[in-house]
């Protein structure tokens, strides 16, 4: 009787070592980190050859409580760099925003992996669009 009981013991903490080593080894993915995001920003258009970059869109990020912003540069690539760290699992907001264009929002899940191993490309469509004649083009 004796021994069976310090058989139990000893299943009981090795289960218990076994549950704290795989809750340790998970708190590494679950930590907050440091997060950066880059993309591009093209105009809308069902021709891919008319799909051109545009500089000067504000992008804001936010998780709710962290905001950061930047403005795309003339070949229309963006950069986001968040200084303090995000939790995985929030939901992150991208608004992409600039006058003669319409506003355009993408929410990008953080997953457990990295988000910043993706590419993010925005398409915006013109308030305005530009016909080809307008534009001193003539159609063929």
């Amino acid at each position: 009787m004796h021994w069976r009981k310090i058989t139990i013991w000893i299943a009981v903490l090795a289960a218990a070592g076994v549950l704290i080593a795989v809750v340790v080894a998970r708190m590494q993915r679950w930590r907050p980190r440091t997060l950066t995001i880059q993309g591009a920003v093209l105009r809308t258009d069902p021709d891919p050859r008319k799909q051109l970059p545009i500089g000067g869109v504000t992008i804001t990020a936010t998780d709710g409580m962290i905001t950061t912003t930047t403005k795309s540069d003339s070949s229309g690539y963006f950069k986001l760099r968040f200084r303090a760290k995000l939790w995985p699992g929030h939901i992150l907001q991208l608004e992409f925003r600039k006058p003669e264009f319409k506003d355009f929002d993408l929410s990008v899940p953080l997953t457990y992996r990295s988000s910043s191993d993706r590419l993010f490309i925005a398409t915006l469509a013109p308030i305005v669009p530009v016909s080809d004649e307008v534009a001193g083009k003539k159609l063929t």
